[in-house]
């Protein structure tokens, strides 16, 4: 048996799919070219010759990676999110989204459902 990945980027080397493998064995797809870019670009991910490899270091089948934590905007959107530890909310205090990564598609980072406002610390206020 081969020897499982190091945590990483990995894709194989005849597709452009990258996975994020986990210390633990967790692993997931990365979404996009914008997601790739917030987790730290391109020159993170490393190249294999199988994607045997890649899936047999992985438990389980893989689903698509949450978004690292930070700011977003949907492309031609106002509204700002922040996504905090997997949690998905209006940001209204970074309203001008100088700091926010621009993604192509809410569906790529927003959970079904309503979104609500940030919460704010009452110290921060």
């Amino acid at each position: 048996m081969a020897q499982a990945l190091a945590p990483g980027f990995y894709r194989n080397r005849d597709h452009q799919t990258v996975f994020k493998v986990g210390a633990d064995r967790t692993g997931c797809v990365v979404r996009n070219p914008q997601q790739m870019n917030a987790f730290g670009g391109f020159a993170r991910v490393t190249i294999v010759d199988s994607s045997v490899s890649i899936l047999g270091s992985i438990a389980g089948r893989p689903s698509y990676c949450a978004w690292p934590n930070g700011l977003y905007r949907i492309s031609g959107g106002a509204e700002v999110y922040r996504v905090s530890n997997g949690v998905v909310c209006v940001d209204t205090v970074a309203v001008d989204g100088r700091r926010a990564r621009s993604i192509p598609e809410a569906a790529d980072l927003l959970p079904s459902g309503r979104i609500a406002a940030c919460r704010r610390n009452a110290r921060a206020r």
